[in-house]
């Protein structure tokens, strides 16, 4: 019997996705989780210094469906906006919940397009919701840095093993 993915049931949200896309995703990202109005937004956004050259590890759900919508991938793009080169992409993991009738999942017959009634507050709950975390850990470097290549920046802050990282001038 070939499996494709081997995924407990019961395990922590965290847990499979570190299964499915790998440690250093989980090493390298941050928590997000936003609700605004009756949009409500989650999941793991990795830190700027851990993109990728293409969108690949862009994983969107609206209401528990997997969808590749340009409004969702826009928005990812314009959190990252000001600290992300233009021709790199953000790894995130991202699940948007909203009432049904606010979303419509039948703008593509593979329904893997959605159309939402107010795309402004989407697309502005998305970007305010992975700035948030990834604001907060604005100096924190990738998992990949080591000791050496910091120090040559200034002074190195932090540990080579762990994920908390700065450069301090």
């Amino acid at each position: 019997e070939r499996r494709l993915i081997d995924a407990p049931p019961g395990e922590a949200e965290d847990e499979r996705i570190r299964r499915l896309l790998g440690r250093d995703f989980m090493d390298n990202a941050v928590s997000f989780d936003l609700t605004r109005e009756d949009i409500h937004v989650r999941g793991f956004a990795c830190l700027p210094t851990w993109s990728r050259a293409q969108s690949g590890m862009q994983y969107m759900f609206v209401n528990g469906r997997t969808v590749r919508d340009k409004l969702l991938s826009g928005a990812i793009r314009g959190a990252y906006a000001d600290v992300m080169a233009a021709n790199r992409f953000a790894a995130v993991v991202l699940y948007l919940t909203c009432p049904p009738d606010r979303v419509d999942v039948n703008v593509h017959p593979a329904k893997s397009e959605v159309r939402f009634r107010d795309s402004g507050l989407v697309r502005g709950v998305i970007v305010s919701a992975i700035r948030a975390p990834s604001g907060e850990k604005c100096g924190v470097c990738s998992s990949y840095v080591d000791e050496k290549a910091a120090s040559a920046c200034g002074r190195f802050n932090g540990s080579v093993s762990g994920t908390a990282y700065s450069v301090v001038p």
